[in-house]
């Protein structure tokens, strides 16, 4: 979904009703992007509407109005590894919570209707971001090297390897996690 140009240039003369039809456009999309990677349903509307309130404040710096979708999309992307990069360190996975994952008796039938949050759940913060990125946004390695600062070859590599894990863990490996 792409936001009007015109409605991009009403925003910028402070149109309060253009604001409020930006939000309502765009809002489902940003806030499922975000859910997607962080997979916590409070945070992901915290950082939504973070996201809308940087970009409507910062709307000036904005040259080219046609990309307003890209630049919103990338402010929420960058305050959700923001986000989860602060709290990597505070929450730790234990081997005794992964060894409870692989023991539980999960509906196999729930399992599959959820394939891709099951299989992301088991990621790093990057990696998701990454994968999401390149597989479900089809932003180039390039691209995601950009937004996050990394190389292209880490951007590949990062899909390569994680992309295998998965694959193990949907095959059922033991050792996949």
């Amino acid at each position: 979904m792409i936001v009007n140009e015109h409605l991009v240039i009403a925003m910028k003369k402070g149109n309060e009703q253009s604001f409020s039809s930006c939000y309502k456009q765009l809002s489902p999309l940003i806030y499922s992007i975000v859910f997607r990677i962080c997979g916590r349903s409070a945070i992901a509307e915290e950082i939504m509407q973070d996201s809308f309130i940087q970009a409507f404040t910062s709307l000036p710096q904005l040259k080219d109005n046609k990309h307003f979708t890209p630049w919103i999309k990338r402010i929420a992307f960058n305050k959700t590894m923001t986000h989860l990069n602060k709290i990597k360190n505070e929450v730790a996975v234990t081997d005794e919570h992964l060894a409870s994952l692989k023991s539980d008796n999960l509906d196999v039938t729930l399992i599959h209707q959820n394939q891709l949050a099951f299989l992301m759940g088991h990621l790093s913060a990057e990696a998701k971001l990454i994968i999401w990125l390149f597989i479900v946004e089809g932003y180039s390695h390039k691209e995601i090297a950009v937004i996050t600062n990394k190389t292209q070859s880490y951007s590949k590599s990062i899909v390569s390897r994680n992309l295998e894990k998965l694959r193990n863990i949907e095959k059922g490996e033991k050792n996949a996690l």
